[in-house]
């Protein structure tokens, strides 16, 4: 099987990037301090994979706590290779792109 992945973090705390038309220093959004009590996660990542097979237009969407790292992204394509292999799938074939 042939697909793309991505994937793709927010961080509910970072402020977004502020233009302004000014003759001084550009507008800045002050950084807000994670509340301590909070239960939620400072960020959340979306894996996906986009298929290019017969089932076309299909993707695979997987949501975790946190940022995308190595040990979330093993276990994201252990979870596809387990989907895949119950669709009798022996192979899968990545175009991965790395953001930097």
């Amino acid at each position: 099987m042939l697909g793309f992945e991505d994937e793709v973090w927010f961080s509910r705390l970072a402020q977004p990037t502020a233009r302004a038309w000014a003759a001084e220093e550009p507008v800045r959004l002050v950084g807000r301090p994670p509340d301590r009590a909070d239960p939620e996660p400072a960020a959340f990542s979306c894996y996906g994979l986009l298929r290019h097979d017969a089932a076309a237009g299909r993707m695979h969407l997987r949501f975790v706590d946190g940022q995308p790292v190595s040990g979330v992204t093993t276990q994201f394509l252990g979870w596809l290779a387990q989907d895949l292999a119950l669709e009798g799938r022996a192979a899968l074939v990545l175009f991965w792109d790395n953001a930097s």
